[in-house]
Parts: structure tokens; C-alpha cells; sequence
């Protein structure tokens, strides 16, 4: 998970490549210099493309190469830390995809089922 410290807003995302969390972090750094996904964009809008103030934090695992449990980790932890942009939390997410299976289920009132 992803915070910006200035704003207090959370990205939450998966990292399953060879790169690893270093590898990711560096490809976030990336986007916010250029402006580029949901990450990217409010760092280039907001903070000039400066990632000074970002926090990087480890909140989940699965067994290596079981991309099936990641999808679904990702999409409950978007969920559950209220991350998505729609859902009137300013989240940073943007993925709409990962979360219709986990919302058609949900009776949290803010999700449509």
C-alpha cells in the first residue's frame, strides 16, 4: 500500500514479478514523475511529480505465483481501506475491474451489489 503523507490518501496494488517491491516502487516513482494511473497522477497534479512523501508499506502476501489469490487480496484490500476513487473516500485506485466479484457480494452500504 501506497500513502501520501501530505494528503492522506492510500493506493493499494500487487507486485508479483521478478522486480519484486524495490522493482514496483521504482515503477511508481515512474508514474508519479510523469503523471501516469491513478498513483502518478495525484503526485504530478498535486505534488509536482515529487514522491518525498510517500509511504510504502507491505500488507498482505501469497504463496508465489498464485496470481488468482493476488487478484483477490488486491481487490479486498481496495475494498476494505476504501481506495477507490468512486467511492467517495478520495482514494487513489482506479482499477474498477478487480472489485465487481468482491462488491456484488458486500453489504458494507457503499458498494452496489
Amino acid at each position: 500500500m501506497a500513502t501520501c503523507q501530505l494528503c492522506k490518501v492510500d493506493y493499494v496494488g500487487q507486485t508479483w514479478n521478478r522486480r519484486g517491491i524495490r522493482g514496483r516502487h521504482l515503477g511508481h516513482r515512474s508514474e508519479c514523475k510523469n503523471g501516469t494511473a491513478g498513483l502518478g497522477t495525484h503526485y504530478k497534479d498535486h505534488h509536482g511529480g515529487s514522491t518525498n512523501n510517500v509511504q510504502l508499506v507491505v500488507i498482505d502476501s501469497v504463496a508465489l505465483g498464485d496470481h488468482k489469490a493476488l487478484d483477490e487480496k488486491e481487490a479486498k484490500w481496495i475494498h476494505q481501506l476504501k481506495t477507490m476513487d468512486d467511492m467517495g473516500f478520495g482514494g487513489l485506485n482506479l482499477r474498477e475491474d478487480l472489485l465487481r466479484e468482491t462488491r456484488r457480494s458486500c453489504t458494507c452500504g457503499y458498494c452496489e451489489n
